[in-house]
């Protein structure tokens, strides 16, 4: 018998009356011939009870038998157990792996799964008389209700199974879950792979860390006399932990997708099964006997469609985890390995459509700590000592932009991290005609060095080298560190820069020295089509597999990689694909989503199913204490900036911007901030990218002010934001005042369009810290040249009509409220409206005569007495508008105005008490991404005892208006 065929090569199941027999069907050790006895497995029907014995139970024929080629295990369905067995596969391979292969096996054979039956463990009777009000829920397990029932039908021994079992691989009686079985059939003979003669969950490095090579798995259960031995109650269910392991305890369980089958059955009779792909070939090349082995492993967490699939969880999982190893071996000599990841953009984000924009489904500081998970589980399997590489290929457009800017915020979170972040914007770099030049040009010499410093792993060292020697000194021959790549959905763009990325590792260990020129562009085509072309094969095969499993169709992209060109075929391929997974996405990804959920038995052993969470930012919840009243003196930092829209920018010094609150010990920070996003149709219509840049703007502050208080034992939450199309006000408090805040309130006012359109107006948040009350209103006045009323009757529109929805409100009677934005107030000088005057006047230095014709400053003189309590600390920086985007130039063509302002009052100033004084007023020249320069003031709001400031303070007065 040929080694392929040595051992043990299948099982036979027996199906009872009320029991399914498993025997091991193999000629060497069990020959089934001559009434020898032979171990075996009975599972009894319907409870799911094992006996492993020598001894026949039951005097009884069976009334069917099957050849299964792999047992999977039990499968749970809305509460009925089915046994899962391999009916139909087919060897994908067949290799020395050395230490890898099993110790009783000469090769390594590994099949691809062609169709799996699931035999149901309820009675017949039982199945013909359940009504659907009678079947247990998804989340039981028991199967005490069921009525025993005994049957005397009888089926001669040697009868094969019906043709319905053959054709379908389920039964031919009614099954309340038939259609889900079919579909779970249909699920398994996809691109799942299973090996009796090897690890396939593992990389070659990693058996070799865990000691577990040689592999010398348990294929027997150890000790069984020819007495019978049960499972009791006492005895665990499931993986039986005695030495030496079997092959489905050594597995990793994070890429075992049998895991959530062993119930039940012990561990030495259930197949390791991986989802992903498998591809082998020999070939010959300059002389040389090439061996190549590629082996694609879907993880068990974050699983799931594309769209279910997401982001990261709490755990540090994410969507779509696939670790890709390339083994190779010439001339027979150890076995090489090289190890990529792939896997969804690791923050909170979903995707409401495949043609939405992507959002952020939760606040960023909660996708820090879920990313620090994530970077943990890549050091806990690539090394603590090697460098983890997040390459991205995403787009500079909207819908993806978002996630690009929240992997930035990752990166400036983290600085002293071990991660490097790559990007490489795919679709904007690789010609449809040119894929393989344009990427191994950029791999080849922006990659190269990096390829060299990860290495790879040199079976080699195996018998020669203990794992522990490696933390202890330097070893050449171990893979230190990973490329982690992701595009979108890490499909089509993400497997062809992989295949690249192999491909240059594969030069360098076949070609060192350029002699073969598998790294010219000009003779790499024809390579992949030569020689070589089984390693393009399989690469364009591993990208099909891995988006089947993920979007329902092949890869977009892996005709086009075969031809190597943008053909006619290429396009349709293209084409087809892309509507075939818009269809799959809206009519299969529940289906397939269900059946994970039930292979992975997500229902009983609490395996996180994935959701899209809603798009809405919480803000913080407070605990109010009654007893907390007065706080002593609080000091409020108020910041204002007109953004134009642009996106968050490390060229904006926030540190320097913040840095005035810092400096005067502020522990409430209010931003009050214009244009937060592009005022277009889109954003007008839509709030997606607005609640994008809120999560990264909210991150972005607490990690500033984590910096600036470290050491300080302060630390900041966020309490409320209020967005308007373009306006944004947020609140930040330290943990000290946390629970002095209650009845927290928020208005908007509209002013754009007549009032019908938020694109001008208001945004306010107003809430009680201890015995005061305070009230924050960001505003963006209309724009006009010139000065007219229109400015300060939409301030009065606004101040009347704030909070009305929550009740009678008067401005006023607050402790303190601020009123700050863009005012767009002007400056008109008495020589006539000049576009250049005010900038001559400001070059001769004549900046206090300026502020004798700012608009503010001479209409609330004339304007309602309303307005005439509002204050504002003396101005001594110039106007803050208009500069050109990135310098501190004016721009000639708009004379420059102090557009933004903040302005504050209260009810002790109309009283003439002196509880609020502003420390200081501060225009900030290194917020360079606008066109404004932002503004920052230091309110001081004293307790109500009158506490008088502290010694050295620096107190502007107030402007007499």
């Amino acid at each position: 018998m040929s080694s392929v065929q040595a051992y043990i090569s299948g099982f036979l199941v027996r199906e009872y009356p009320e029991w399914y027999q498993i025997l091991e069907y193999d000629e060497r050790i069990c020959p089934l011939k001559n009434g020898e006895a032979c171990q075996s497995i009975w599972i009894e029907r319907p409870n799911g009870s094992y006996t492993e014995t020598f001894d026949q139970l039951t005097n009884e024929e069976y009334k069917q038998q099957i050849v299964a080629y792999a047992i999977l295990g039990m499968i749970n369905i809305h509460g009925s157990l089915y046994l899962a067995v391999v009916r139909d596969s087919e060897p994908v391979a067949s290799v020395t792996l050395d230490e890898a292969t099993t110790v009783d096996y000469d090769k390594s054979i590994i099949f691809r799964v062609k169709s799996t039956a699931l035999l149901p463990l309820a009675l017949p009777d039982e199945l013909h008389e359940r009504t659907d009000d009678e079947s247990p829920s998804p989340n039981t397990s028991t199967h005490s209700g069921y009525m025993r029932k005994n049957s005397s039908t009888k089926r001669n021994p040697s009868a094969s199974p019906t043709k319905g079992d053959k054709g379908t691989g389920g039964p031919t009686y009614s099954d309340p879950n038939l259609n889900l079985i079919q579909d779970i059939n249909h699920m398994l003979s996809q691109y799942h792979y299973y090996s009796r003669s090897t690890d396939l969950t593992h990389s070659l490095q990693r058996l070799w860390q865990k000691g577990l090579l040689p592999l010398q798995p348990r294929r027997l259960r150890e000790n069984l006399s020819s007495s019978t031995e049960s499972m009791s109650e006492e005895q665990p269910e499931g993986i039986n932990y005695r030495r030496p392991k079997t092959l489905f305890d050594m597995a990793d369980p994070y890429f075992n997708w049998s895991r959530g089958t062993i119930r039940h059955l012990p561990s030495h009779w259930i197949t390791v099964l991986i989802q992903g792909y498998v591809g082998y070939s020999v070939q010959n090349w300059n002389q040389k006997r090439v061996e190549l082995l590629l082996i694609a492993r879907r993880a068990t967490h974050r699983y799931g469609p594309r769209l279910n699939a997401r982001g990261v969880d709490e755990h540090g999982n994410v969507g779509n985890f696939v670790e890709s190893e390339l083994r190779l071996r010439v001339d027979d000599g150890p076995w090489k390995s090289f190890v990529q990841v792939r896997g969804s953009v690791p923050i909170f984000w979903g995707q409401k459509n495949v043609l939405s924009t992507a959002y952020f489904t939760r606040m960023m500081y909660e996708s820090e700590q879920a990313f620090l998970l994530h970077y943990s589980l890549l050091q806990s399997m690539y090394g603590d000592s090697g460098d983890i590489y997040f390459m991205s290929l995403l787009d500079d457009k909207t819908g993806e932009s978002t996630l690009t800017q929240g992997m930035e915020h990752i990166d400036g979170a983290f600085p002293d991290m071990r991660l490097h972040m790559l990007r490489f914007n795919y679709n904007e770099k690789v010609k449809r005609n040119a894929v393989v030049p344009d990427l191994l040009a950029y791999v080849n010499l922006q990659l190269m060095g990096t390829i060299q410093r990860i290495g790879y792993f040199d079976g080699d060292l195996i018998g020669k080298v203990e794992p522990e020697q490696v933390a202890k000194q330097s070893v050449d021959g171990v893979q230190k560190g990973v490329i982690r790549t992701n595009c979108l959905d890490c499909l089509d763009r993400t497997n062809a820069v992989q295949m690249m990325i192999s491909w240059v590792w594969l030069a360098g260990m076949l070609d060192p020295d350029g002699m073969s020129h598998m790294l010219d562009p000009d003779y790499t085509e024809a390579d992949f089509a030569g020689t070589l072309c089984q390693f393009r094969e399989m690469w364009c095969d591993h990208g099909d597999a891995i988006s089947f499993l993920h979007a329902g169709t092949p890869s977009i992209y892996s005709q086009h990689i075969r031809e190597g060109k943008q053909s006619y075929s290429a396009i349709f391929h293209y084409t087809k694909n892309m509507v075939v997974r818009a269809c799959s996405t809206v009519f299969s990804d529940d289906m397939r989503q269900t059946c994970m959920d039930i292979i992975l038995n997500a229902y009983e052993n609490k395996v996180e199913t994935v959701s899209n969470a809603s798009p809405f930012m919480t803000a913080a919840n407070f605990t109010p204490d009654p007893l907390i009243t007065n706080l002593g003196d609080i000091n409020i930092w108020c910041g204002t900036w007109n953004m134009k829209g642009s996106p968050l920018s490390n060229q904006d010094d926030m540190y320097s911007w913040l840095g005035t609150g810092f400096d005067r010990n502020a522990e409430v920070y209010v931003f009050f901030l214009q244009e937060f996003v592009e005022l277009s149709i889109r954003n007008v219509l839509s709030t997606e990218d607005e609640q994008n840049k809120e999560a990264l703007f909210i991150a972005k502050v607490i990690r500033i002010l984590t910096v600036l208080h470290e050491g300080k034992n302060v630390t900041f939450h966020h309490v409320q934001s209020v967005p308007l199309v373009s306006l944004y006000i947020a609140v930040f408090v330290s943990e000290r005042l946390t629970s002095a805040i209650s009845d927290v309130l928020t208005s908007t006012v509209k002013t754009g369009f007549k009032g019908n359109l938020g694109t001008k107006g208001a945004v306010a948040v107003k809430f009680n810290l201890g015995n005061s009350q305070l009230s924050f209103i960001n505003v963006h006045l209309n724009f006009g040249k010139k000065v007219t009323s229109m400015r300060m009757n939409e301030i009065e529109y606004i101040m009347n009509n704030l909070f009305r929805e929550h009740g009678p409100y008067n401005l006023y009677s607050q402790d303190l409220f601020v009123i700050a934005g863009d005012f767009n107030f002007q400056i008109t000088l008495y020589d006539g409206p000049k576009e250049n005057a005010v900038l001559d006047e400001l070059y001769k230095g004549h900046m206090k005569q300026l502020l004798v014709f700012d608009e503010f400053l001479k209409s609330v003189k004339k304007g309602p007495p309303r307005l005439s309590n509002l204050q504002e600390a003396p101005i001594k920086f110039e106007p803050t508008y208009k500069f050109k985007v990135g310098t501190n130039l004016y721009d000639p063509k708009r004379p420059p105005a102090w557009c933004d302002r903040v302005l504050f009052g209260g009810c002790s100033l109309v009283r003439k008490i002196d509880r609020i004084k502003c420390l200081c007023y501060e225009r900030h020249d290194d917020m360079l991404s606008s066109d404004h320069k932002a503004v920052s003031a230091v309110l001081r709001l004293s307790a109500e005892s009158g506490v008088s400031d502290a010694a050295g303070a620096e107190t502007p007065q107030l402007i007499d208006l």
